[in-house]
């Protein structure tokens, strides 16, 4: 049986298991770029509906386990989520001043997602973007369910982008404030009470950003002032660190760190230990906290560079000024009735 075989059979039993229910195939595309084909379930009367990724499923079922219990599984998770979705009239996500209410932001890499980030509304910060989605419904830590805002519904609203971002922003940032800790507190809480930390302090100070439910929590970077609060933290500027969707690693710049190195290790960790759907990106960045800008670390160090080169040559052309000045102080004024007639005579 292939996927397709597998996906029909599952939405002809779903139908019989909820037979007051919208079921059908739906083409799902996604940030993180995660498209898939799953199957729809919607009650009756209720806007919002649920799309069930049946990928896993099949794989599953590929690897020897038995139809009749994944298909439970599946009715389970259906059944979950559909108690877990409150109901939406049609006409009510049209109602902007209702949804604005349910607004947040996400953090996702540009480059992941260009194809999407084509047809929704965003603010790029660096080679990240601001996306915005309404959250019908969450689990803090656990799952959510979200519709991402696109063009078509923002021209529905008829609201412009500066106003979506400056409504999701303060919603977010309300709902869910932004919450800094040390790495050795988050380490502490996440081992088992019995077992001892390594040391007194971790081998590098990094910090956590996140929000207080640790969850798509990455977004605080586009929180307002949340970089010269840092910055006012760690008393200067400082490297921020992509970890995954859910948070960022905060990092000193103390002038000793390179670059490279903290991307090599950002890249290793994406690679090992963060799944497709929570990468956020392969490179570091950094904040200027004098000139308050948020770039890549590697636009930083090309920008430093220049302009260090540009003070050296501006210090040399000084240094020479200096000199010329210093020679015409140095130099014997003397008087133009003692310097000889060079003027050319002609004798007749």
């Amino acid at each position: 049986m292939d996927y397709q075989k597998f996906m029909e059979r599952v939405m002809e039993d779903l139908k019989q298991r909820m037979p007051d229910a919208e079921i059908s195939i739906q083409q799902v595309n996604k940030l993180q770029g995660l498209s898939y084909e799953g199957i729809s379930i919607r009650t009756d009367g209720n806007a919002i509906g649920q799309v069930l990724n049946m990928e896993p499923f099949y794989l599953a079922f590929k690897s020897g386990n038995d139809y009749a219990s994944l298909f439970r599984q599946i009715t389970q998770k259906a059944e979950e989520n559909l108690n877990l979705t409150p109901l939406f009239k049609p006409d009510s996500l049209n109602d902007y001043d209702r949804m604005k209410r349910l607004l947040t932001i996400d953090v996702v890499g540009k480059e992941l997602n260009s194809d999407m980030l084509e047809q929704i509304p965003h603010k790029d910060m660096a080679d990240l973007s601001v996306v915005y989605r309404i959250v019908v419904a969450e689990k803090p830590g656990i799952d959510r369910a979200s519709i991402v805002v696109t063009n078509e519904m923002l021209d529905r609203y008829g609201v412009t982008p500066e106003q979506l971002h400056r409504d999701a922003v303060e919603n977010t940032a309300r709902s869910k404030p932004v919450v800094v800790r040390s790495m050795q507190e988050v380490l502490s809480e996440m081992m088992p009470a019995d077992m001892p930390m390594p040391g007194p302090e971790p081998a590098v100070p990094f910090l956590v950003a996140t929000n207080t439910d640790m969850f798509y929590g990455a977004g605080v970077i586009a929180y307002p002032d949340f970089m010269e609060q840092v910055s006012e933290t760690v008393k200067g500027d400082f490297f921020v660190l992509p970890s995954s969707v859910h948070e960022v690693l905060i990092l000193k710049d103390d002038g000793m760190k390179d670059f490279q190195d903290l991307e090599d290790m950002v890249c290793e960790v994406n690679n090992s230990a963060v799944s497709p759907e929570e990468k956020l990106s392969d490179h570091a960045y950094h904040y200027d906290a004098r000139d308050k800008v948020f770039e890549r670390a590697d636009k930083f160090s090309e920008r430093t560079q220049v302009e260090e080169k540009r003070g050296s040559v501006l210090g040399e052309l000084k240094r020479l000024g200096e000199q010329v000045d210093q020679k015409k102080l140095s130099d014997p004024v003397r008087d133009p009735r003692t310097v000889p007639n060079r003027t050319a005579t002609v004798s007749l």
